[in-house]
């Protein structure tokens, strides 16, 4: 009985600490060992990793990309064990070869013309080397030099080198050296911060341009990767690195030119374990791109889970899983460090591969320069010089793979940038395409003529672009079915055919999931249908100018207002940016939040918080209300602001709901009785499409109705004792959580 039970604890155990698959697709190959309380952890408080693979694993792995660059019979793609690690799976078709190399060369050039903005002050910057290089280049003739004068034993034999002026002259010159390397030292920086806040504004305003269906698709922690991670890792490779490219170049060249100069047989010795290692740098470069991509994803991954950590913070601590929260972060964070750390020890490993060959051939020119002067070939002086340049040609040889391996990290990390640099939206933009979004001209061709057809409508006239003041405000819904793109094969919405007519309130009703808020999505086309159609004053939104229908034309109140991370004028004036400040306080009175923000210390200049925050919630709607009021769009879209309140704070915003919607064509997602019986028509969808419609008291009015069913529901549970409003259901796109109690509200609560 004790075996047995030793042996079912012991199986407990291995359950407990079993480590869980992840696939390579993943943001990371590998996952973090975790147990019943949490990540396990190695001796230094780090999550240790499962598979976590062996410095000889990792330099064996590298070293395979690496000679398969040269074994590699023709035809046949990069790979690792049947799997490229960059470049995606391996192939034995030449075609297919052939473009993956041409996609890589094509990445590259696309990489390096991220420095043409910038071309004259890199330009500058690198010239420099053309003085610089020489003066160390002259370092070890002159030593040589020195050293024959002083060993001269005839008089005269050594003239013209003494050793004050070849000091005094090099005093000079490295003095001018000094002061070029801190020119380009300087240059380069500028530089390097102008490429990555172009590229951080290219794909931001990238990103302004996006679908909202592109975005259900991301990650906010990656997206946010791209624009600061990747964007500096970019930066460097493309400055410091292209600067030390080309100073390794030409001391290599140079130190090579000498070397022959001095002694071609002893240059043949010097210099023959160069081939194979440049042979083994270009593989490696491959290897280093791929897993720094990974590495990059690893970080995405890590952002992710802090971001949602902290935007949901409050959720966090009202359930005390911060434990659990803690151990997924760990989680991310232990993958990250575990790519990381296998392009740490393959950069280690090359790193010294190339520096041990240096020494073997500085070595082997030791050797056979000893015996060259014994037997007088070569005078001591010579063989100095000699040792010198070829420690200079096999370091700067050495940079050189060490410069390749850091601009294929870069072009990993600009191939992600790229990626959303290259997105294109399929509905127009008040927002230009981003300067950098495309890589050649034939691609900036098509994006061009895309973005021409964006531009004009199916009857092939110029996108209807009215001001707010000339939209009547006749809103059509004919025979819409709509899917998400995440989810295509669950349509929301299923023939629904709705009219709303101008200055009336259309109040939708329905369970959670029968598509309220999906149609007021359509409305302000976030998305497009995929059957029927969405018209505005007779003209299908598809035809409408986006800067003239979403703030112009259509506005919106959510449920949870979310407000801009700055002022309260900014976040009332968000919607006419120019308004004056007796117009913002106008609205404000009209939202009924001028008393409470005339109490702030700085009254309209008073921050608000990351969305909102500092405010409560009642304050936050009406602030929402009164960005509304002073755009003034002439159809609004209102999930009830409300719904969420309590009494003393909803009678305040319900009171500016009413001047809001006062002659507009309103749309309004109901939640509470109170909001139905106010609307001129109410609409019950069920499973997608209008099931009933009509005025609230003739529907109500009939004991078999479908209203009649969901308000005996709630009565129900205001027998219960709930709120009348608590069938506050949506769909995707609204979750239906209420916003914080107010129940503090009555006094406007300062922050």
């Amino acid at each position: 009985m004790l075996s047995a039970a030793r042996s079912g604890l012991s199986r407990s155990r291995a359950r407990r600490f079993a480590p869980r698959p992840l696939s390579w697709r993943g943001f990371s190959a590998s996952a973090v060992l975790t147990s019943a309380d949490g990540p396990r952890h190695d001796e230094g408080g780090l999550p240790v990793a499962e598979e976590k693979h062996g410095w000889r694993r990792i330099l064996r792995d590298a070293l395979r990309e690496g000679t398969r660059s040269v074994t590699r019979p023709a035809g046949a793609a990069p790979g690792h064990g049947g799997q490229s690690l960059a470049d995606g799976p391996s192939s034995a078709d030449p075609a297919a070869a052939k473009q993956a190399d041409g996609a890589d060369r094509a990445s590259l050039r696309r990489f390096l013309s991220l420095l043409y903005p910038e071309r004259r002050l890199v330009a500058a910057a690198v010239s420099t080397i053309a003085v610089t290089s020489p003066v160390m280049l002259l370092l070890p003739r002159a030593i040589g030099g020195v050293l024959d004068s002083a060993l001269a034993t005839e008089p005269g034999a050594a003239a013209g080198m003494s050793p004050g002026v070849v000091v005094a002259g090099l005093a000079g010159l490295f003095a001018v050296q000094a002061g070029l390397i801190g020119f380009r030292s300087g240059a380069l920086a500028i530089a390097g911060e102008r490429i990555a806040t172009r590229l951080r504004i290219d794909a931001f305003r990238s990103l302004l341009r996006q679908d909202v269906a592109w975005f259900d698709e991301q990650s906010t922690g990656d997206l946010v990767n791209r624009l600061s991670s990747d964007a500096t890792v970019v930066q460097k490779a493309l400055t410091t690195q292209v600067a030390a490219g080309l100073r390794n170049g030409a001391m290599a060249v140079g130190s090579t030119g000498l070397l022959v100069w001095l002694s071609p047989s002893l240059a043949a010795v010097s210099l023959c374990a160069i081939p194979p290692l440049a042979i083994m740098a270009r593989g490696f470069g491959r290897y280093m791109r791929g897993r720094q991509e990974r590495v990059q994803r690893g970080l995405g991954d890590t952002l992710k889970v802090a971001e949602g950590l902290v935007a949901g913070v409050r959720t966090v601590r009202a359930f005390g899983a911060e434990r659990r929260e803690l151990a997924r972060f760990e989680t991310a964070v232990g993958g990250a460090l575990e790519q990381a750390r296998r392009v740490s020890v393959a950069q280690a490993g090359f790193d010294a591969a190339l520096h041990w060959s240096t020494n073997l051939a500085l070595l082997a020119v030791l050797g056979y320069g000893g015996f060259l002067v014994e037997s007088g070939a070569m005078t001591a002086g010579d063989l100095t010089s000699f040792l010198m340049y070829s420690l200079y040609a096999g370091f700067n040889f050495a940079g050189l793979g060490s410069v390749w391996a850091e601009w294929q990290r870069g072009v990993g990390a600009s191939r992600r940038v790229f990626a959303v640099l290259d997105a294109q939206p399929s509905m127009p933009s008040v927002v230009a395409p981003a300067s950098l979004a495309r890589a050649d001209a034939a691609a900036a061709a098509e994006a061009a003529a895309a973005e021409a057809a964006a531009e004009v409508a199916s009857g092939g006239s110029a996108l209807f672009n009215p001001a707010a003041a000339e939209v009547e405000g006749v809103v059509a819904f004919d025979d819409v079915t709509f899917a998400y793109p995440t989810r295509s094969d669950a349509p929301v919405l299923r023939g629904f055919t709705l009219a709303l007519e101008p200055g009336k309130t259309t109040a939708l009703v329905g369970a959670s999931g029968s598509g309220k808020s999906t149609a007021a999505a359509l409305l302000l086309r976030l998305y497009d249908p995929q059957g029927g159609s969405v018209s505005l004053d007779g003209r299908n939104l598809r035809e409408w100018a986006a800067g003239a229908l979403r703030g112009s034309a259509v506005g919106l109140v959510e449920q949870q207002p979310r407000l801009v991370a700055a002022t309260v004028r900014d976040n009332i004036a968000y919607g006419r940016p120019g308004a004056s400040d007796e117009e913002v306080w106008a609205a404000a009175r009209d939202a009924n939040c001028a008393d409470f923000i005339a109490g702030f210390p700085q009254g309209l200049d008073t921050p608000v918080g990351e969305g909102g925050q500092q405010l409560s919630g009642g304050q936050r709607a009406r602030v929402a209300l009164a960005r509304v009021l002073l755009a003034a769009p002439p159809v609004v879209v209102l999930d009830e602001a409300s719904a969420a309140l309590d009494a003393r704070s909803e009678a305040a915003v319900t009171e500016a709901v009413r001047r809001v919607t006062r002659g507009r064509t309103v749309l309004t997602i109901a939640h509470r009785l109170s909001t139905m019986r106010a609307a001129d028509t109410v609409a019950v969808l069920e499973a997608g499409r209008v099931v009933e419609l009509g005025p609230f008291s003739a529907l109500a009015g009939r004991p078999d109705s479908k209203l009649s069913a969901l308000l005996a529901g709630q009565l129900i549970r205001n027998d219960d004792g709930r709120d009348d409003g608590s069938d506050a259901g949506g769909d995707h796109g609204s979750d239906g959580s209420s916003d914080e109690s107010d129940a503090s509200d009555e006094s406007d609560r300062e922050r």
